[in-house]
């Protein structure tokens, strides 16, 4: 029950009570006018008039033309056949689920009045529905903030939240009901698919690469050069439409190739940045190095997270570990930092253009961008939205794009932004760090 619970609410945590706000718009990548809304494994006939905001294996934001938010995540929990817990039955097994999902949803949606009180349906598909509805009110402003947990026989989770604008909560609440009578389950891939999957992929990219090391590290994750190449949006693409997998595959493969070969180019002052990046990363970077080479060394951020020069590139970031830029530059290690400082200042908009101070049960997020990370290394920028939030700025950069922030230094909130980051860092792509920071003028503080 305890994992359930921990899975729940790594995607609930930030959410209900605590509104998640983005800073600048999201790009739009796609419409769904009535269409099917493929999300992983799981399958809704969806509602017209929704753009896809972000996609990926697991989740998926939709927005509506009149602003109302969907977020749909996927969890997968596994539970043994014979473990003490469920004890081989496939009947303790959901409701273990159920019950987990039910306590993570009393638990969460707290601080709004309950107008739809918590619901359990049994779907024709098999599937175990548990809802509800709250509206948080205030003498100028009505929100509504809907939950659905939809909990499959085999162990899998969809946590569908809706949230908008208005007084006819309970009305919204039956609008987005009907979209479970669609609901449609995949069959879970077995170990077997994904490692043949991964070993496709790999293929490819050797027959493609020539002498480039490509390396299997784990089901849909390989190793490629200096680089980690992550297949979970190939995959789950491939599960949508298998007639155009063999097409996308040799799309991604391109796009490696071409990241690969950019890699390789020779570096200009202009591109130069700064990155954030742990020091595994780091370490496993070093180790694909000759040991003979002079390397900038990296500066210490925070424990466990550095600073590092890179090379920017409309493809793809290279990291400056060799000596060779540095020949190549005419620049001494010192030189190498202070320019990639200042051209990382000119590239990057001012904090309080690409976020907005955010206030209690509120957790912020900077306008996306792929050196999001390197703007912690420019610390002093960070004063006046530390400023505009009374001197109190915590945050956390679950992705290398990605940064949330709070302004509240309670435990509460520092458990609803850390849960956040969590869910946030098993999602990415391109994962960095769920450690917590805290601003101050003479750099960052860890929050344990």
């Amino acid at each position: 029950m305890g994992t359930i619970k921990r899975l729940l609410r790594g995607v609930l945590g930030g959410l209900g009570a605590w509104a998640l706000l983005a800073a600048g718009s999201l790009t739009p990548i796609g419409s769904s006018l009535g269409a099917d809304w493929p999300i992983g494994p799981l399958r809704l006939h969806g509602l017209d008039g929704f753009e896809r905001l972000s996609d990926d294996a697991g989740r998926a934001h939709l927005r509506s033309a009149s602003g109302v938010d969907v977020i749909i995540s996927i969890l997968s929990v596994s539970a043994k056949p014979g473990s003490q817990e469920a004890a081989g039955s496939t009947d303790r097994r959901m409701n273990m689920l159920e019950e987990g999902a039910r306590e993570t949803y009393e638990s969460t949606l707290h601080g709004g009045e309950r107008v739809v009180p918590i619901t359990r349906e049994n779907l024709a598909n098999g599937s175990t529905l548990i809802s509800g509805a709250i509206r948080n009110s205030s003498f100028f402003h009505t929100k509504y903030f809907l939950i659905y947990v939809l909990v499959a026989p085999a162990e899998r989770i969809a946590v569908v939240t809706v949230e908008g604008d208005g007084k006819d909560t309970v009305e919204q609440y039956k609008h987005y009901r009907e979209l479970f009578d669609s609901a449609s389950w995949q069959p879970m891939p077995s170990a077997e698919e994904l490692n043949a999957f991964t070993d496709r992929v790999a293929d490819r990219l050797r027959a493609r690469l020539g002498n480039t090391p490509v390396d299997v590290k784990g089901p849909l994750t390989l190793s490629v050069g200096e680089l980690q190449a992550n297949l979970d949006r190939v995959f789950s693409f491939c599960n949508r439409d298998a007639a155009k997998c063999d097409a996308e595959i040799e799309r991604y493969v391109a796009g490696v190739d071409e990241s690969i070969r950019l890699v390789r180019e020779p570096v200009s002052r202009d591109d130069v940045r700064l990155v954030v990046r742990t020091t595994e990363y780091f370490a496993r970077l070093q180790g694909s190095v000759d040991k003979s080479a002079l390397m900038p060394q990296p500066r210490k951020l925070a424990e466990g997270l550095v600073v590092l020069p890179a090379a920017d590139s409309p493809k793809t970031i290279r990291i400056l570990i060799s000596a060779e830029p540095l020949k190549e530059l005419n620049l001494s290690t010192e030189e190498l930092y202070r320019l990639g400082d200042a051209n990382l200042r000119k590239s990057l908009k001012p904090i309080m253009q690409a976020a907005k101070p955010v206030g209690k049960s509120q957790i912020g997020s900077i306008e996306p961008n792929q050196y999001n990370s390197g703007r912690l290394a420019l610390v002093d920028s960070w004063a006046p939205l530390a400023q505009a939030q009374g001197g109190v700025l915590i945050v956390c950069a679950p992705a290398t794009d990605t940064i949330l922030y709070i302004s509240e230094d309670t435990p509460s909130a520092i458990d609803a932004l850390r849960e956040l980051a969590k869910s946030a860092l098993k999602r990415a792509p391109n994962p960095l760090s769920d450690k917590m920071l805290r601003w101050t003028s003479d750099g960052w503080q860890e929050v344990p």
